[in-house]
């Protein structure tokens, strides 16, 4: 019959975008069992790690989705009120999506380089900048000369610190939760007596922070070679 040319041609479109969803559907869980792979495989990586970027992916995939709804309806609702129908509707409706889609191709690209995540980070309203401060030089000899050399080291304004997390309600809201625990077991600082009298507590509308302190060092060249305890950096 006349018809089914036209049956058949919008048949074998069909079948080419159920095998275009498909492609990309399998080239997405391609992508997935890489990275969860790369991450395992890397040993310096905690498997702690893991999950919480799957969960980040997952949360990024389920925005895009939500953009992509919305937009559509959006989309597909103005071309209506403009009386668009049949094939001029579809097609102006195919050219609009892909030009509101074509940013979301990439939405880390903001942060696909070194140079972009230091410029990000370093412009952030939390992020507090390292000071260097100098030490007094010291002599040392090197291959028999004497030499001056100048230290230095890296300070983060804990003053500075407290202040931009204090900046974020999120974080108060949990720092001045009590957390006391009905378990007679012990599994945090705050479950002890020690801790319990140490809470963050609001006197006279004033909230009194408990500061932790610690020092530790790490080592920066291989343990097994005869500058391990040289090659130090202490951290506090």
């Amino acid at each position: 019959s006349p018809m089914s040319p036209s049956v058949e041609a919008e048949s074998d479109t069909d079948m080419g975008d159920v095998d275009t969803v498909n492609a990309r559907l399998d080239s997405m869980h391609t992508e997935g069992e890489l990275l969860v792979a790369s991450l395992r495989a890397n040993s310096s990586i905690p498997y702690s790690v893991l999950p919480p970027i799957i969960e980040s992916v997952n949360t990024v995939s389920a925005n895009l989705v939500d953009v992509c709804r919305t937009e559509a309806v959006n989309c597909l609702s103005r071309l209506t009120v403009d009386n668009c129908h049949g094939a001029e509707l579809l097609k102006k409706f195919e050219i609009e999506i892909r030009d509101k889609f074509q940013h979301f191709k990439a939405p880390l690209g903001f942060l696909d380089t070194k140079y972009k995540q230091d410029k990000f980070f370093g412009e952030h309203r939390s992020f507090v900048k390292p000071e260097t401060v100098d030490f007094q030089p010291r002599l040392e000899v090197v291959r028999g000369q004497t030499k001056q050399i100048y230290d230095t080291f890296e300070y983060i304004s804990v003053e500075k610190t407290l202040r931009s997390l204090l900046d974020n309600e999120q974080y108060v809201r949990g720092l001045l939760q009590t957390g006391e625990s009905e378990s007679d077991l012990i599994s945090h600082f705050c479950d002890g007596e020690l801790g319990k009298r140490r809470m963050p507590r609001v006197s006279n509308g004033t909230v009194s922070i408990v500061l932790q302190l610690f020092y530790d060092d790490m080592g920066t060249a291989n343990p097994l070679r005869g500058q391990s305890v040289m090659s130090k950096v202490g951290v506090f």
